[in-house]
C-alpha cells in the first residue's frame, strides 16, 4: 500500500508529509502540542472523503469547536475544496482530516489526516481524546 505524498508551499503555510498523512501546517501552530492547537483554534472540524470519479472531495461531518462571533463559511456537508485530492492507485488517504482555523473569518490553518479514527500527526491520539479536549478548552 502506498501512501500519497504532496508538496505544497503558501505565505507561512506549507504541507508536510509522513508516510501515512499529511498536513497543513501554519509555522506558528505546527509547534504547538494538540492542547494548545484546540485554544488557539477558532473553529476545529472533522471531515469525511466522498469519492467523485477520481476526487476524493474533503466534506464537513461535524464542527467541533466555533468560538463566539466567529465568521466560519462552512457548515456541515459543505466541502472543502483546497483539501480535494487527485485519488492515486493503492494508496491510504485515510477517512477524513481534522482542520483547525484561526481568526475571524476563520482561515485554514492547520490540517491532520484521520485514519482508523485517529490522528496521525497528534501520535495516532483517538478523535475521542481531541473532544475531550475540546471540552475542556470551552
Amino acid at each position: 500500500m502506498q501512501h500519497a505524498y504532496f508538496a505544497t508551499i503558501g505565505v507561512g503555510i506549507i504541507l508536510m508529509t509522513t508516510a501515512c498523512s499529511r498536513s497543513w501546517v501554519d509555522d506558528e501552530l505546527q509547534r504547538l502540542p494538540p492542547e494548545k492547537k484546540v485554544e488557539k483554534a477558532s473553529v476545529i472540524a472533522l471531515t469525511r472523503w466522498d469519492r467523485s470519479d477520481s476526487t476524493l472531495k474533503c466534506i464537513i461531518s461535524e464542527i467541533l469547536k466555533q468560538a463566539p462571533n466567529t465568521a466560519f463559511h462552512y457548515r456541515v456537508g459543505d466541502e472543502v475544496r483546497s483539501q480535494q485530492q487527485q485519488i492515486r492507485d493503492n494508496t491510504d488517504y485515510g477517512e477524513g482530516e481534522v482542520l483547525f482555523f484561526t481568526g475571524s473569518p476563520a482561515q485554514l490553518r492547520y490540517a491532520a489526516a484521520i485514519h482508523h479514527e485517529r490522528i496521525t500527526t497528534f501520535g495516532d491520539m483517538p478523535v475521542s481524546t481531541l473532544r475531550g479536549l475540546i471540552g475542556t478548552a470551552k
